[in-house]
């Protein structure tokens, strides 16, 4: 009768296979694969509702899974930036850019953390790089401008 059981009555058959949970729910931390791609769709939902510190978690965790996930670094990178963790911010940026090379957002987003540590001369590296992939990318522009005014 696995047709009319409960969500209750199932969670309890697989909460034998482990203890994971995944939004407080032991019951998603059993059916979910445990993969990046969940960690980093949780991260991100995470980040949306507020959750900044275990949106943080959930990403720092996708990204040791899988290195190569260009929108799992560049989702890190952002809230780190947001956070002020500008130094570790660069890092995941830098590692998004190196799967995605052709991310004009993540050229940006290093840029923004370059100059707020003071580097205006390494961040109108990438606002340049950022406006030559989306030469529409106005955010892009107005970076490189201010950061070109930094530097004279």
């Amino acid at each position: 009768d696995a047709y009319r059981a409960s969500l209750t009555d199932r969670a309890a058959v697989l909460a034998p296979f482990g203890q994971r949970r995944i939004l407080g729910s032991a019951y998603l931390g059993a059916v979910l694969p445990d993969t990046a791609d969940v960690d980093r769709v949780v991260g991100l939902a995470l980040a949306t509702t507020g959750q900044r510190a275990e949106a943080i978690n959930y990403l720092r965790r996708a990204v040791r899974i899988a290195p190569d996930d260009a929108a799992a670094q560049h989702a890190l990178g952002s809230l780190l930036l947001e956070d002020g963790q500008l130094p570790e911010a660069a890092e995941h940026f830098r590692a998004a850019l190196r799967v995605r090379p052709d991310s004009a957002a993540a050229h940006n987003d290093l840029g923004v953390t370059l100059a707020s540590m003071g580097q205006p001369r390494d961040a109108v590296e990438h606002f340049r790089a950022a406006v030559a992939l989306e030469p529409d990318f106005a955010e892009a522009r107005r970076n490189l401008e201010a950061a070109l005014r930094s530097t004279h």
